[in-house]
C-alpha cells in the first residue's frame, strides 16, 4: 500500500499521505481521474521519494483510492523496485507514532 489516510480534516474531506517519486507521478493519475487534491505538505524520504499529504473530498475518495493503484503499478513498471518496501517502512514509522499517542 502506498497511501494512508490520516483522517478527517472537515466535514466533508480527508486528509492523505502518500509516496511518490521526485518526478510527481502521482499527479498525472489525479488529473485523468478528473480528482481535486489540495497539496497540504510534501516532505523529502531521500533522494528518490517523498511523502505527500493532500486533502481530498470525500466524494472522490474512491478515485484517489484508484490513483494509487495506477502509481504502485507505475512504479513497478518504470523499476522503482523498491518503492513498496519503502512504503512499508514510512506507514510502519506513522503507525508507530499513533500508536504510542494513544498509549501515552
Amino acid at each position: 500500500m502506498n497511501y494512508f489516510e490520516c483522517g478527517q480534516d472537515g466535514f466533508f474531506t480527508s486528509t492523505f499521505m502518500y509516496v511518490d517519486c521526485n518526478q510527481h507521478l502521482a499527479d498525472n493519475f489525479f488529473i485523468n481521474n478528473n480528482i481535486a487534491v489540495e497539496f497540504l505538505e510534501e516532505l523529502d524520504f531521500n533522494s528518490k521519494y517523498k511523502i505527500i499529504f493532500v486533502s481530498v473530498n470525500d466524494k472522490k475518495s474512491y478515485l484517489f483510492v484508484k490513483s494509487m493503484i495506477e502509481l504502485s503499478d507505475l512504479m513497478a513498471e518504470r523499476g522503482y523496485d523498491d518503492y513498496e518496501q519503502v512504503c512499508r517502512q514510512i506507514f510502519d514509522e506513522e503507525m508507530k507514532k499513533r500508536a504510542s499517542k494513544c498509549i501515552n
